[in-house]
C-alpha cells in the first residue's frame, strides 16, 4: 500500500510538472482510484485546487475517502457536486472547503456563505455529517478582508448549530494572511502545509467518526 501510494505521488508531481497543474486536478481522482480504490465511501472530500492537489489516504492514513475536489471550483459548483453525488456515495461524513475563488471572481462572501449553508442542509438531509473548513487566507489583503468576514459567519453558523469547524489558518496563517513559508504562489500551498492541514482534519474527522 505504502509503495503504491508513493508511486501515486511521483506520478502526480510528473505530470504537475509537465502541465502546470490544471491536467493533475482534472486527472487525480480517476488515477487515484485505479491505483488504490477506496475499500469505502465513509470520507467524502469536496471543495477546490486546495483540496484536490494532495493525497489524502496518505496524509490521513486511512483508505476510505473519496476526493472529489477540483481546481478552479467555487462553491456554486461544489453545491452542485454536494447535491448530485452525496447521494450516490453516501458518505458518513463530507468535508467541505472551497470560497477563495468565488471571492477572486467578485462573488459577495454572503452569497458564498449561503451556498455553504445550503451544502450542509442538502447533507443533513441525508443523514450525512458536515465539517466545514475555513476559508484559507491568502497573501492579498483585500481578499483576506472578505476571508476574514466570511470565516466569522462559518464560525459562528457551526457554532449555534453544533457543526465541526475547522480554522486551519491558526496553524497556516499569521495576522489574517497565510505565512510565505506554506505559501506557493499566494494562494496555493506548499507541501509542507498538508501535514499540518492533515493533522487539524483527522482530529476532527476522529469527533464524528464513530
Amino acid at each position: 500500500m505504502q509503495k503504491r501510494l508513493l508511486t501515486f505521488s511521483l506520478i502526480l508531481n510528473v505530470i504537475l510538472i509537465l502541465t502546470g497543474g490544471t491536467l493533475a486536478f482534472k486527472f487525480k481522482e480517476k488515477l487515484h482510484q485505479y491505483l488504490f480504490p477506496p475499500a469505502s465511501n465513509n470520507i467524502l472530500l469536496v471543495g477546490d485546487s486546495l483540496l484536490a492537489q494532495e493525497n489524502w489516504a496518505l496524509l490521513l492514513g486511512r483508505n476510505d475517502i473519496t476526493n472529489l475536489a477540483y481546481g478552479g471550483a467555487i462553491t456554486l459548483y461544489i453545491l452542485k457536486n454536494v447535491e448530485v453525488l452525496s447521494p450516490k456515495i453516501k458518505p458518513k461524513i463530507c468535508v467541505i472547503e472551497g470560497g477563495v475563488n468565488d471571492l477572486l471572481a467578485g462573488v459577495p462572501e454572503q452569497r458564498v456563505f449561503e451556498n455553504y449553508t445550503k451544502m450542509i442542509h442538502t447533507l443533513q438531509k441525508q443523514q450525512i455529517k458536515p465539517i466545514i473548513n475555513a476559508v484559507i487566507y491568502t497573501n492579498f489583503p483585500e481578499i483576506n478582508h472578505q476571508i476574514t468576514i466570511l470565516n466569522q459567519q462559518l464560525a459562528s453558523f457551526c457554532q449555534q448549530n453544533q457543526l465541526v469547524y475547522v480554522d486551519t489558518n491558526q496553524v497556516l496563517s499569521e495576522k489574517e494572511s497565510l505565512k510565505n513559508q506554506y505559501s506557493l504562489d499566494g494562494i496555493h500551498l506548499k507541501q509542507a502545509a498538508y501535514p499540518l492541514w492533515a493533522n487539524e482534519l483527522s482530529s476532527a474527522i476522529k469527533k464524528l467518526d464513530h
